[in-house]
């Protein structure tokens, strides 16, 4: 074994991978974005569940249960609401996560039988986030009890509140019901950003597109050419990918399957649009990797796929406001889990309509110009 043969080589590839400015800043520059963007994003903690409060009761008592609750940091109170639609629309369209229900007899009830219910709505599509919704409630009541009623009294007892929990949209509270529809949208992502962008670069590495730009092809002929397929694919996925989730997993589906398909339409044309992009600023596999690794994990985490968007820090989540995958998880979770249609999810539609032509065209010009 010849050790100067071997240095030679490690001072060759040290040379060749540092050498190119833009594999300098994938290098040593991602690493630390990212661990800036996890160390921020990546927060399991459950705090300010937007809460909608229904208080027919309108008394002291009352409103000191409902300042119970928002008064801590587990939940936000988001509106006081008129009527048990308004709240019901609320955890329709994600306006509130949590929906508290005080009756008219609630004050009158402890005074008399001892007991006041209270009912307490959970939207549980993510089923972590509805569980430490349960166990806060239930732990904010005992508090109230303890501070707020009286106490015991000769042949009467003590007072209490029961809570009568629902749990709306996913009452078994099954992670997988929340996690799949999310996986198709993570699948699809993958599947057409890196298909896309690898078609392209390869035929920089192989020589092929000097080849192409002389021949009458035009430079959108050459793009279209190049991501229909990919959009195909994407879409053959999605069936797959559904049917699987349907008939293997039992997840529930009670939306339309046009509507689903119509958002997919939507949210492939931006996924092909940041391939394309990505590929403007390639020219090799290696780079296109490196690239794809940047994109996909903060787009990933700052979705909403694991970690709820409002634990992340305002400062942050201007990036998750602007990631196409957050708009379509919000939809596809809605088709599935809650049967919500364009009614109510129409501007995350508009979004991705608009972002995915935004996207498309921009990364078409930086295509264009990187052939001249």
């Amino acid at each position: 074994m010849d050790f100067r043969r071997i240095r030679s080589i490690l001072k060759k590839e040290f040379i060749q991978a540092l050498r190119d400015k833009k594999m300098r800043l994938v290098i040593f520059g991602a690493p630390l974005v990212q661990l800036f963007l996890f160390g921020y994003a990546v927060n399991t903690d459950i705090t300010d569940l937007r809460t909608a409060i229904y208080d027919r009761s309108n008394t002291a008592m009352s409103r000191g249960l409902g300042d119970a609750f928002t008064a801590s940091r587990y939940f936000h109170l988001e509106r006081l609401v008129d009527s048990p639609e308004e709240a019901k629309a609320m955890l329709d369209k994600g306006q509130a996560q949590v929906a508290i229900f005080i009756p008219e007899d609630f004050t009158s009830d402890i005074d008399r039988q001892k007991r006041g219910d209270v009912q307490i709505v959970v939207e549980g599509t993510d089923s972590i986030v509805a569980q430490n919704a349960i166990s806060y409630s239930f732990r904010i009541i005992d508090q109230f009890m303890e501070r707020r009623l009286i106490p015991d009294s000769p042949g009467r007892g003590k007072p209490w509140i029961e809570p009568k929990m629902r749990i709306w949209f996913n009452p078994d509270l099954k992670s997988r019901d929340f996690y799949i529809p999310g996986i198709i949208a993570l699948l699809l992502t993958v599947v057409t950003l890196i298909l896309t962008s690898f078609s392209i670069v390869k035929e920089w590495e192989i020589g092929t597109m000097e080849q192409l730009v002389v021949t009458p092809v035009r430079p959108i002929e050459l793009i279209l050419g190049k991501t229909i397929p990919f959009f195909i694919i994407g879409l053959i996925d999605l069936v797959l990918i559904f049917t699987v989730g349907i008939l293997w997993f039992a997840v529930p589906f009670r939306g339309s399957i046009a509507f689903l398909a119509f958002s997919a339409v939507l949210y492939l044309i931006n996924a092909l649009g940041i391939g394309i992009f990505i590929s403007s600023i390639s020219r090799t596999q290696q780079q296109v990797i490196m690239a794809t690794f940047f994109f996909l994990m903060p787009c990933i985490l700052l979705s909403g796929f694991v970690f709820p968007i409002y634990n992340i820090p305002l400062a942050l989540r201007w990036l998750a406001y602007i990631n196409p995958m957050t708009y379509f998880l919000v939809i596809i979770r809605g088709v599935f889990l809650k049967g919500l249609g364009l009614e109510v999810l129409w501007p995350q539609m508009l979004f991705l309509a608009l972002m995915g032509a935004a996207l498309f065209s921009v990364s078409v010009r930086m295509f264009h110009r990187g052939l001249d």
